[in-house]
């Protein structure tokens, strides 16, 4: 058996959880829907058949701190009893397997009779490095289960019965088919799902952020605008005092000619997100004046 190449031994660097580590705009939206879709990860790719799930506290502190994105004691459908630890990884850090084996030997200090299940859940683009699934020392070798969610097909997250875990299509094999097609599939599942218009809206955005990671963005951006045409949002108070604001103003309101879509885009993204004008800004492509602007509306009429 051939002996992996151990990563270089990390320098010692304070580590937070997933949203610290991915970093802005995606931490919030996978953090959120990471724990409503560890059920299709875990069950349907990872093969652990759950029967009972148990929140477990986060926090693990013994000479450091150690903040897993999910813990959970669960009853597999056999009765075993099983710790689960999993995390969701944007970028391929090289001290991760090392990061790996501290949450292990904190949870077996907590519990050292409970056998534990660990998952990372790679979510970047590029084939991972150093997250390996596994690594080797000189006295010892450790793995862990290694779910790279760009070798799964879509259709695992698109056939899902959540919105949460619907987004995550974007991220995952398209095994050659037609982005744009595959875009509007999941556009189209998710406004099935949606129970409500902000809901609709809320998934919608994050779509078209984590979209940006795949490099997608702009055919999302169409399939939005195309889905926008739909809803007339012509009579709604802030679209048309905001276009008014922008003609007699031309600097709070300065994108006056901005799309629908856009001032959708804009609007689902302050109402949904705790993104700040800037970031908003950003994404979107819109000054910070124009977010800014709808932002006060939103709030003179709540």
């Amino acid at each position: 058996m051939s002996k992996r190449k151990l990563p270089p031994k990390p320098k010692e660097k304070s580590v937070g959880n997933a949203a610290s580590r991915m970093g802005s705009p995606y931490d919030k939206i996978i953090k959120e829907n990471f724990t409503k879709s560890l059920k299709t990860i875990v069950q349907d790719i990872g093969g652990i058949q759950i029967a009972k799930s148990q929140p477990m506290r986060t926090k693990m502190q013994h000479t450091k701190e150690r903040d897993p994105d999910e813990l959970s004691r669960i009853t597999l459908v056999s009765g075993e009893e099983k710790i689960l630890h999993s995390e969701a990884h944007l970028k391929d850090e090289n001290d991760i397997n090392w990061r790996m084996c501290e949450y292990y030997a904190m949870l077996k200090r907590m519990d050292d009779k409970t056998p534990i299940v660990q998952f990372i859940v790679y979510i970047g683009s590029e084939d991972p490095k150093f997250i390996t699934g596994s690594f080797q020392t000189d006295v010892m070798t450790f793995n862990y289960n290694l779910i790279v969610l760009k070798d799964i097909p879509y259709q695992t997250f698109l056939e899902a019965e959540n919105p949460e875990t619907v987004v995550f299509s974007i991220l995952a094999d398209f095994q050659g088919e037609d982005p744009e097609k595959i875009g509007q599939k999941i556009a189209d599942r998710l406004k099935k799902l949606a129970k409500s218009d902000s809901n609709k809206e809320k998934y919608f955005t994050q779509l078209r952020v984590l979209s940006n990671i795949r490099k997608l963005q702009p055919i999302i951006d169409k399939i939005m605008a195309n889905i926008y045409k739909l809803i007339d949002i012509s009579e709604d108070p802030l679209y048309v005092k905001g276009i008014k604001e922008g003609e007699d103003k031309g600097e709070a309101m300065g994108e006056a000619k901005l799309s629908k879509a856009k001032y959708q885009d804009t609007r689902s993204m302050i109402i949904n997100t705790d993104f700040d004008d800037v970031k908003i800004a950003y994404i979107l492509s819109v000054s910070e004046a124009y977010v800014a602007a709808i932002r006060k509306e939103i709030s003179n009429l709540q």
